[in-house]
């Protein structure tokens, strides 16, 4: 297993995804809280020389925190799933899946190797992006509220585990990247759709309602629902990487 995390550690450099991804989450770090800060300043600027007169009440800490939760998981997040989806379907399509296949390798270490490599580098993004985004959202609005902060950023790589698992599932059972990945863009836009209709019991604690739950500030007011959530959404991945093993283990993939 060691040999395989540090084969696939090696591959992410290679692909520059070791670099790319912590840029990107500290990028959208530094961003967010200054969006949050200033646009609203911005757009009643932009409004007043059109001679229109627009109130918009002033930014707090709460608003520093919906932004960076809007830009992780609708712009960071679709680039989330373009890289998972090229990291998992890679082996295949560069034709060095035959050469893995010819190893006594355990489909269950492969599968497992792949999805710690990548979440795990998500993970570390995560925290290092929530420590910047932490100290800009202090120096501006003069608090923070770091546990909520933390929870954010863990149930946010529960979604990435998620759909890391959903693009490996499809990886093995598709041929090419394309198909890969519009069958996993398919599962997340099914999955955050339909907690629309998160009336109904089991679709509100479904993966999609993760952002749902934590616009519901403070947490404690939602706490059953996020674990429930939480164990759902373990469960379901659990699943998919089952098939994922017993597909690699009982077919030729090349």
């Amino acid at each position: 297993m060691l040999s395989l995390l540090e084969f696939n550690y090696t591959e992410l450099k290679k692909t520059k995804k070791l670099f790319i991804i912590p840029v990107l989450f500290f990028l959208f770090a530094c961003m967010s809280p200054l969006t949050s800060k200033y646009m609203n300043q911005l757009l009643i600027d932009y409004m007043e020389e059109d001679g229109m007169m627009i109130i918009i009440p002033d930014p707090t800490m709460m608003t520093s925190y919906e932004q960076y939760m809007s830009d992780l998981f609708e712009i960071v997040f679709l680039i989330v799933i373009f890289m998972a989806v090229s990291y998992f379907i890679h082996d295949k399509i560069k034709g060095g899946l035959p050469l893995i296949l010819s190893k006594p390798i355990k489909g269950r270490d492969y599968v497992l190797a792949k999805i710690i490599a990548f979440t795990s580098l998500i993970g570390v993004s995560l925290v290092v992006s929530h420590l910047v985004f932490s100290f800009y959202t202090y120096y501006l609005y003069g608090q923070v509220d770091f546990a909520y902060g933390f929870v954010i950023i863990g149930l946010y790589l529960l979604v990435v585990i998620f759909i890391a698992s959903v693009a490996m599932f499809f990886s093995v059972y598709t041929s090419t990247f394309v198909a890969t990945l519009i069958a996993t863009f398919v599962v997340y836009l099914i999955g955050f759709g339909v907690d629309t209709f998160n009336r109904f019991t089991v679709i509100k604690y479904l993966p999609g309602s993760v952002l749902r739950h934590l616009g519901n500030y403070p947490l404690m007011n939602n706490t059953q629902d996020i674990i429930i959530t939480v164990i759902i959404t373990l469960s379901v991945s659990a699943i998919l990487l089952g098939f994922t093993v017993h597909r690699f283990d009982n077919q030729d993939l090349a």
